[in-house]
């Protein structure tokens, strides 16, 4: 709290203020998506690694929200996997762009004047 009041007593300190609760909000935001990332390329490599049920396969398609249709001909062991390892792999791709993002957020803020000012404040407090 200290370092958010000395950065509103600078100049600009309302924008700086803001840019810093943006960069915390977006680190934050960053350490939640790697971290949900490493967990599902884990349970990806446990899924590959395991025989698996029929009842497990059917139970693992709704915990992971896959629309799958069950007739005669789809009801078979090979294809709820394919489609369990799709969905992760979907999972997988989706989280990684989502932390590209912020990382890219990121780079361009470090061409903002008013982020090296942020850092300039920051380390002189």
């Amino acid at each position: 709290m200290e370092l958010l009041t000395y950065l509103e007593n600078e100049e600009d300190g309302k924008d700086l203020v803001a840019l810093y609760k943006k960069m915390d909000s977006y680190d934050s935001e960053e350490k939640a998506i790697q971290k949900r990332l490493e967990s599902l390329k884990i349970e990806k490599e446990m899924f590959q690694s395991k025989e698996h049920t029929m009842p497990s396969l059917l139970l693992k398609i709704g915990e992971l929200g896959i629309n799958y249709p069950m007739s005669a001909n789809t009801y078979k062991k090979e294809l709820l996997k394919q489609a369990i390892l799709n969905k992760y792999i979907e999972l997988i791709e989706v989280h990684q762009e989502s932390l590209t993002t912020t990382k890219n957020w990121f780079e361009d803020q470090q061409k903002n004047p008013l982020f090296v000012k942020l850092m300039d404040s920051v380390n002189k407090f």
